[in-house]
């Protein structure tokens, strides 16, 4: 009943002028950017970095951060706000890993080379902690206060179970894994650890940023400009 409308081939035509082309006119690049808020900031700075890559290349988010930070057309705000994410991500990174590391079910038993894995994650999450508090939010300095309390591995990992099992109560979720009295590992859900990421020997020759930061999102808004 549309088509038969006396505008429908004009709006149609007009439709397939704008958007019907493989590269998108500059100006409506431009439209698109600005009111994704592309155009200015902390974001325009990361998209600026994403739109070197080409097509399908997978997104380094620590070095995209990094180059960000360094824009020079972006205010000291704005710098502040990038290099915020580059001071916490590593820590964030390394505390998620844990807990997804302990909810794996081929995690059976906290024995002694399980102990020695563990205290050299502890050592890396402890190396990140240094990092402003300053305003952060009431979450991350939770997690912040128990990531870095002292005690054996034992007392230190039920610390960080009791965390996560706080944080799923809030979002209406179960845990993921719990250590029982006999050292032994009860699990309920394994999450996934990505590609080469199954040991913690692996995952600390990698070190990822786990977070992204919506970075593959600004990838494939690039793409879908461009």
């Amino acid at each position: 009943e549309m088509v038969a409308q006396p505008l429908w081939s004009s709006i149609a035509q007009s439709y397939i002028a704008c958007f019907g082309k493989k590269q998108q006119t500059r100006a409506l690049q431009e439209f698109w950017k600005d009111q994704l808020g592309l155009t200015s900031g902390a974001s325009s700075a990361l998209y600026h970095e994403i739109a070197k890559l080409k097509a399908n290349e997978t997104v380094n988010r620590c070095q995209v951060f990094n180059a960000a930070a360094v824009n020079a057309s972006i205010d000291a705000s704005e710098h502040d706000k990038l290099k915020a994410v580059i001071a916490v991500e590593p820590f964030l990174s390394h505390t998620e890993y844990l807990l997804r590391y302990l909810a794996q079910p081929g995690l059976k038993k906290l024995d002694e080379e399980t102990i020695a894995q563990i205290e050299r994650l502890r050592a890396e999450i402890l190396n990140a902690s240094h990092f402003d508090l300053h305003d952060a939010p009431a979450q991350l300095r939770k997690l912040h206060t128990d990531a870095t309390s002292v005690g054996d591995i034992r007392t230190w990992l039920l610390t960080m179970l009791q965390y996560h099992k706080q944080v799923m109560q809030m979002r209406g979720g179960s845990v993921w894994c719990e250590l029982n009295e006999n050292n032994q590992f009860k699990h309920y859900f394994a999450p996934k650890l990505g590609e080469k990421l199954s040991s913690i020997t692996e995952y600390l020759n990698e070190k990822p940023w786990l977070h992204s930061y919506y970075l593959e999102t600004l990838q494939s808004i690039h793409a879908g400009l461009n």
